[in-house]
């Protein structure tokens, strides 16, 4: 159990938290995609393309 305590970190990562920290960082993402200085950037492409 320690062996993957280290491997992992030791982060007590409960369903609420992950599910928290997702939309967190939904919003972040969402947010940097509509600044329009990343219109021509690779950034942009990326959160715009599902392929």
């Amino acid at each position: 159990m320690q062996t993957i305590k280290k491997l992992y970190g030791g982060l007590n990562i409960t369903w609420p938290r992950l599910i928290i920290a997702a939309a967190a960082i939904g919003l972040i993402v969402g947010g940097i995609m509509l600044i329009p200085v990343s219109d021509q950037s690779s950034l942009k492409d990326i959160g715009t393309n599902f392929e």
